[in-house]
């Protein structure tokens, strides 16, 4: 194995511990775990957890988030997004999958789907206006049709959503 090739994107690469409070921004191409508290830009080549202790504030692009804890911004996640039943997320969500334990919080807007990651990721870069997801506020119905307020929608093809008692209710954490 080379020198270069030791750290891998899915492996754990850095730690901020429940004691540390960080305001900025960071990159990095392995995976992180966040036990204290984090606010600004996090850009993420692997893997990010929020322990159920810690938080986040602004803007994450990542490949895969596992949340605990409690996330307040946008977020988009190429892979796969886990609410766990501790986690609280407040914002707006673009992402490839995403599973939902049964007593999680969840408050704002998502979108599913490759395209929706990159319209966000855009918009993260500065590269786009801000995000709208499918059938979000100010978003057109992508048959082109107008519907009176309250008119039932449907989720779009590649949704996927899941909810399922938590292993861990039994207190242990």
């Amino acid at each position: 194995m080379k020198k270069d090739d030791r750290r891998r994107s899915d492996s754990l690469s850095s730690i901020i511990g429940a004691d540390a409070t960080i305001d900025g921004e960071l990159s990095l191409e392995g995976s992180l775990r966040i036990d204290g508290s984090f606010s600004g830009t996090l850009t993420c080549g692997g893997s990010v957890t929020i322990g159920e202790h810690g938080s986040f504030s602004g803007d994450i692009d990542a490949q895969d988030l596992i949340l605990g804890g409690t996330v307040e911004g946008r977020v988009a996640v190429r892979g796969k997004v886990v609410l766990e039943a501790s986690s609280s997320f407040s914002g707006e969500l673009a992402c490839g999958r995403l599973h939902v334990n049964e007593g999680a919080e969840f408050n704002g807007s998502s979108g599913m789907g490759d395209q929706a990651v990159e319209r966000l990721r855009a918009s993260l870069d500065g590269r786009a206006p801000g995000f709208q997801p499918v059938g979000g506020k100010g978003a057109e119905p992508a048959d082109g049709k107008t519907r009176e307020p309250g008119a039932e929608q449907h989720q779009p093809e590649g949704f996927s959503f899941s909810l399922e008692e938590s292993p861990r209710e039994s207190g242990s954490a």
